[in-house]
């Protein structure tokens, strides 16, 4: 596996995810397959406004074949469909060729249903799990699919060239330095999305394509390679296919781009409401770190609104908050010092549309953390609880070089062994308070310390 996928290596070691697909019963995944899939929300009347052709975005227009070429140069082998066409197997076709069957179907807005067609393995988040609903839906289309979907989404991102993970942690740090420097108050509620990817309705995705200007004919060719059709699997074992009817898949280069589309919504409904960070003259009130989201208002009146907004969204597309994973974090000023300090008072709660049940969203912990920039381990101290010492014995003989007394970026020559952290999505217990803290940096974390705050 450190050959084949090293990423899939590291993701086991630092994140816990399993190697194992799920194993329970085929009749149990193809049920929830078809559940989450097949489901259409009420806002299914929802309508976008049609753009003049002329004007819009268009992504029909004739393939090169330098566009294939270019995609099939920097694919790399990975799990066949349905119909078990292999990356190696395109390649030896003609380039041209190629081209010409992708504008074939580009003419007649829509792709054979053999091509549409996908199947879906279910991988564990953690190792053991027997809850299907804690699993990771993971649709596998046809290599053929998979190619005029980069070529599709290379067109799209044309209009949008930022690097909005990178640029939006950057944000983020910005912010809570300046709350620091100034001795403001900054409120923060990070909120994570129930079955993100799975849940947003087409029709939704539609609209948002309408609203970046994108020409009808685009928009009937991207709700046709939605709505193809996929079967559960497990371990060589099939069902009967589901049609997709909602949501998009993970595993198509396309998905996450509608997605970020979709959440560009949501960002425009929160920014009209009102609260937000006053940042060097610039109103700041939400980061989006593709379905996690975190949220900023400079008082705990203006943070418990803008939850109230996002939950109101969702609501009309049929989908919720994973209040399990959500997490506020205050830094408030003492009137009297002028310190800043975290205040885990404050709170807010999040209502379930589906169930009606309301949840309280507890405040971040202070905890130290860790991460693995590239070849770099960073730490930070917690109340002189974790310094230098403690990250040797966790570590062991993976060959740390301190770099200064407060904590900071330390050489590290190899992969660490098993290491005890925690996600930041997990409950932490009272006796981490001490210990280490891990979170993937491509997702834009941020852990932060409480000496970090004070003055």
């Amino acid at each position: 596996l450190f050959r084949s996928n090293r990423r899939k290596l590291a993701g086991h070691i630092l994140d816990v995810a399993s190697l194992e697909q799920f194993d329970g019963s085929i009749e149990e995944v193809s049920t929830h397959l078809e559940k989450i899939l097949s489901y259409r929300p009420n806002s299914e009347s929802v309508e976008y406004s049609a753009v003049n052709a002329k004007h819009g975005v268009s992504i029909t227009h004739p393939i090169l074949a330098e566009e294939v070429e270019a995609e099939l140069k920097a694919a790399h082998p990975t799990a066949v469909g349905p119909d078990g066409i292999k990356i190696e197997d395109i390649r030896k076709l003609n380039a041209h060729d190629l081209a010409s069957l992708f504008n074939i179907w580009l003419k007649s807005v829509d792709l054979p249903n053999s091509v549409k067609a996908s199947r879906t393995i279910f991988l564990p988040k953690t190792d053991g799990t027997i809850d299907i609903s804690k699993c990771r839906p993971i649709t596998i289309a046809s290599t053929m699919y998979r190619l005029l979907s980069k070529v599709i989404t290379r067109r799209l991102k044309r209009w949008n060239l930022k690097n909005g993970i990178f640029e939006n942690t950057s944000t983020l740090y910005a912010l809570l330095k300046d709350a620091k420097a100034r001795s403001s108050e900054i409120c923060l509620a990070m909120l994570d999305l129930a079955k993100a990817f799975d849940s947003v309705p087409h029709q939704r995705i539609l609209r948002a394509l309408g609203n970046k200007i994108v020409d009808p004919e685009s928009i009937d060719l991207i709700l046709n390679m939605l709505m193809g059709s996929t079967y559960a699997e497990i371990k060589g074992l099939k069902d009967k296919p589901v049609q997709i009817r909602n949501g998009v898949r993970q595993g198509d280069p396309l998905s996450p781009l509608l997605f970020c589309l979709f959440i560009d919504e949501m960002i425009g409904r929160l920014q009209a409401c009102g609260p937000a960070y006053d940042f060097q003259g610039e109103k700041i009130c939400i980061l989006a770190f593709a379905d996690d989201m975190t949220l900023i208002a400079d008082s705990a009146t203006g943070l418990k609104i803008l939850p109230k907004a996002a939950c109101d969204f969702l609501a009309e597309s049929g989908m919720t908050l994973n209040a399990e994973k959500c997490r506020t974090l205050c830094i408030s000023t003492s009137p009297k010092s002028r310190r800043t300090f975290i205040n885990p008072a404050v709170k807010f709660s999040v209502s379930d549309m589906k169930t009606g049940n309301s949840s309280v969203i507890p405040s971040l912990p202070c905890v130290g953390h860790i991460s693995f920039p590239q070849t770099h381990l960073r730490w930070r101290t917690y109340r002189g609880r974790c310094g230098t010492n403690t990250v040797h014995a966790e570590f062991g003989e993976v060959g740390i070089t301190e770099t200064g007394t407060e904590g900071g970026c330390d050489s590290v020559t190899r992969t660490p062994p098993s290491v005890p952290v925690l996600n930041s999505g997990s409950r932490q217990p009272e006796s981490h308070a001490g210990g280490l803290h891990y979170q993937r940096v491509r997702e834009g974390y941020l852990a932060l310390s409480e000496r970090w705050y004070m003055h």
